[in-house]
């Protein structure tokens, strides 16, 4: 490398092997060692200019200081210290979850600094042709913007990659609800069956099958006639929400 004189308030410029100009800025001591962070540019002036704009930043407190932490360590750090105390148990494992099987084997090794909306897209296309259903891929997605947006507070990115690609498309299934006709023959049939109560129950209030499962004696006031609806009874631990407004919203 050949070093050129640098001019006031440029940092160190050298010109590399391969042509390229390179500056170098003084981040001072982080956890007990000198840090430099590198900037390159074509000409010795796109290099100069490039460092007075990396001093700026550092300056006011925009710089990525840290590009070496990984999308794994990252989002280990973001579910421990920021998921943990905002959402509930059955959540955050829900979170735990999407991570563990559908974002660490494909992305834990990136460098989060480093993600750009390539990387997401040919992620969620590896995920499709292993069979994720789209609904699972997009609660995958989600996931991973709520945690990045951590990060861009955080100053460890510049931009969220998962603004940058297209969310799975979930096919909606049409409902049909029975006619009367069908309620009546399913009343009929499940007259003396030890799911009686249910069917009953599901059809005069009109529930869905989850909320008609996690109805439990304390929503029931026989005095007032009246049937308190509120948990429904979902997957065990772990699974993904199906309704999107359980989902997070991303600012996370």
């Amino acid at each position: 490398m050949r070093t050129s004189r640098r001019g006031r308030g440029e940092g160190s410029i050298v010109k590399r092997a391969d042509g390229r100009w390179m500056g170098r800025v003084d981040l001072g001591w982080q956890e007990g060692k000198r840090r430099t962070k590198s900037v390159y540019g074509r000409t010795r002036r796109a290099a100069a200019d490039a460092v007075r704009d990396a001093l700026r930043a550092l300056q006011d407190g925009t710089l990525r200081t840290d590009e070496r932490q990984t999308v794994g360590q990252f989002l280990a750090t973001w579910l421990q210290d920021v998921a943990r105390a905002r959402v509930r148990p059955r959540t955050l494992s829900g979170y735990e979850s999407v991570v563990e099987q559908h974002i660490l084997p494909e992305l834990g090794r990136f460098r989060v600094s480093k993600l750009n909306g390539q990387d997401l897209q040919m992620w969620l296309a590896k995920l499709e042709a292993g069979g994720v259903s789209a609904s699972r891929r997009r609660y995958a997605k989600v996931v991973l913007r709520t945690a990045l947006n951590t990060a861009l507070r955080w100053r460890l990115i510049s931009s969220n990659a998962a603004t940058l690609v297209d969310s799975p498309r979930v096919s909606r299934r049409e409902i049909r609800p029975l006619t009367p006709e069908e309620a009546k023959r399913l009343l009929s049939a499940s007259s003396g069956h030890p799911l009686e109560a249910f069917v009953v129950v599901a059809l005069g209030c009109g529930l869905r099958i989850g909320e008609s499962l996690g109805l439990q004696w304390g929503d029931v006031d026989l005095e007032a006639g009246r049937l308190h609806v509120g948990e429904q009874c979902r997957g065990s631990a772990g699974t993904a929400p199906h309704d999107e407004s359980s989902w997070p919203s991303g600012n996370g």
